[in-house]
């Protein structure tokens, strides 16, 4: 598991670097984007994308492919969307802004 998380940084970093832009698609946007609830299993995956797509494939990182590349699509290209995918793709285009870290208060001081 450790060097697909190294490999991704490392593309991340060379993307960074040449000023490459890039979306990246939380793990719960894309189970929402594929089954319209933003968590569940691997498995919770395989049906819905069957229905909605008509793909299957036994290899889940090959199913997350293809669903991220659903979403990439979505964002290009006039497709009908569900309201839960609708909501995916604009949180994509419009993060939500990040909340500043909260400074722990040191005790007795």
């Amino acid at each position: 598991m450790g060097q697909q998380y190294a490999i991704g940084w490392a593309i991340r970093i060379g993307l960074h670097v040449r000023k490459q832009k890039y979306i990246e698609v939380a793990p719960t946007q894309l189970k929402k984007f594929a089954t319209r609830v933003g968590k569940g299993s691997k498995e919770d995956l395989i049906l819905p994308i069957f229905k909605r797509w008509g793909f299957e494939h036994p290899s889940d990182n090959v199913r997350d492919a293809f669903v991220l590349a659903q979403v990439i699509r979505a964002i290009h290209e006039p497709v009908e969307l569900t309201k839960p995918q609708q909501e995916v793709i604009h949180n994509i285009i419009n993060p939500p802004a990040k909340k500043p870290a909260n400074k722990k208060k040191k005790r007795g001081k």
